[in-house]
């Protein structure tokens, strides 16, 4: 595919379900999360989304601590935690998607 995934998604030229996401296109804060928030939707269960140049700013980090979700207490909660694991090899970051 070309273009930008911008318009790609709003003519819904992108499959339901992936398997891979690979983030490598703006590295602006708001860009990597919209792509985020888009692409992890569309992840099958144990489907990876990795994203390159995590250091640039913190919507790596920040994306990854919203699928790690907590109870009142604290917590983890296992039943809504929406990723199995995550991790960081130099400027990549990966996570990787459960659905249940």
């Amino acid at each position: 595919m070309q273009g930008k995934v911008e318009e790609i998604i709003k003519r819904n030229g992108l499959p339901a379900a992936i398997d891979m996401f690979l983030h490598d296109s703006s590295h602006r804060y708001c860009h990597m999360q919209w792509e985020f928030r888009q692409f992890w939707k569309r992840l099958r269960d144990r489907g990876l989304l990795v994203s390159h140049d995590v250091h640039v700013n913190a919507a790596f980090a920040e994306f990854v601590a919203k699928t790690h979700v907590r109870d009142i207490k604290g917590e983890l909660d296992a039943s809504r935690t929406s990723r199995h694991e995550w991790g960081r090899w130099g400027y990549l970051g990966f996570i990787i998607k459960k659905n249940s």
